[in-house]
């Protein structure tokens, strides 16, 4: 998945070990493996992409830990999911991030945790946790994806 403004791809990471991600490079194909900075709860943020040379114009990547969390009942994992959506609008807020690279990511935040869920599944979890924020959150209801098995485009229709 690629934000359609800034052009950063946005990757999802698997954690090994207590600080480390994982993650397939969308530039060469290959396992990278980043570090959470010490974080142990959920991460996400930019990193930059080991097999690029470090320019000027280097963009990397933008990192969403999408590791299974163990839980003991469906309502449970849509708590955690909403805390994690809340806390992921919350940063993206912080630093100012594109509309559509925040909503880029909190659809693959729903897939990575909802695999089995299907395009109208996504989007009506999308707008279930966007009717929760209402009044905080900068993503307008009308503007949610339209998205394909094949492409994610998110580009507000």
């Amino acid at each position: 998945m690629t934000s359609t403004l800034t052009k950063i791809p946005i990757v999802a990471a698997i954690r090994y070990g207590r600080y480390g991600l994982a993650v397939q490079c969308p530039h060469c194909g290959r396992v990278h493996h980043h570090g959470t900075g010490g974080a142990t709860s959920r991460w996400h943020g930019h990193r930059v992409a080991d097999c690029l040379p470090l320019t000027r114009t280097t963009t990397g990547y933008f990192v969403l830990d999408c590791t299974p969390k163990p839980h003991d009942s469906y309502r449970e994992r849509f708590m955690a999911l909403f805390d994690d959506l809340d806390i992921l609008h919350a940063d993206m807020v912080a630093i100012d991030a594109e509309v559509d690279l925040e909503r880029e990511a909190i659809v693959l935040l729903i897939r990575e945790t909802l695999p089995a869920a299907s395009n109208a599944d996504v989007r009506d979890v999308f707008d279930y946790w966007c009717d929760r924020q209402r009044g905080r959150l900068t993503l307008l209801r009308s503007e949610y994806p339209v998205e394909t098995k094949q492409a994610r485009d998110l580009t507000p229709r």
